[in-house]
């Protein structure tokens, strides 16, 4: 059955910063986040694709040894599961480019624990700009999504599917934005 669709652009801000973070000397990037669990979003797949795009126009390939993408939530909950990856690693990639603003939270607790320093060792980027993440130490640069909006349109679609039932079905995408913080180093705002 076709739907409306409301949705944000996941790509773009991240291909932007990615081309500005290489820019600033920048070589190696790995992604964390759950791409290979039934209940992945789309959007964990559509940032994902978006890191790897704007590396691959720089010839980078994404640093797979030091991604976390076959985790699960509940491997990314585990602290020590985290501490013991950390552990493992000879060195971190310079950035992590996380899933989601929950995801790079868990990663900053982990990668700290194991007496790295953010942004000076690794910088991070969350995704969703949810409360928390003003609040970590450091904060947490993240991508901001219009939360509040994506309801209004999703209500709105279906009260106009109640009393347009013939109308074309809609897709509506709201842009993002970065949301600079501490945990990236250095990024021109």
């Amino acid at each position: 059955a076709s739907m409306d669709i409301v949705t944000m652009e996941n790509k773009r801000v991240i291909q932007q910063l990615v081309h500005n973070l290489i820019a600033q000397g920048k070589k190696s990037f790995a992604f964390a986040g759950d791409l290979s669990s039934a209940n992945v979003s789309a959007g964990f797949q559509e940032r994902f694709d978006a890191l790897c795009k704007a590396l691959s126009e720089h010839e980078i390939a994404i640093d797979r040894q030091r991604s976390l993408i076959d985790e699960s939530n509940q491997q990314f909950m585990n602290f020590s599961y985290l501490i013991s990856r950390f552990e493992n690693m000879k060195k971190l990639p310079d950035v992590y480019i996380c899933g989601n603003d929950w995801t790079a939270i868990q990663m900053m607790h982990a990668i700290q624990y194991c007496g790295y320093s953010i942004p000076t060792d690794v910088s991070i980027l969350g995704f969703d700009n949810i409360t928390e993440s003003a609040s970590t130490v450091p904060a947490l640069s993240t991508v901001n999504t219009p939360k509040e909006l994506l309801g209004y349109a999703a209500a709105n679609c279906v009260l106009d599917h109640i009393a347009n039932p013939q109308r074309p079905n809609v897709l509506i995408q709201y842009a993002t934005q970065l949301i600079q913080r501490d945990s990236l180093d250095c990024v021109k705002k």
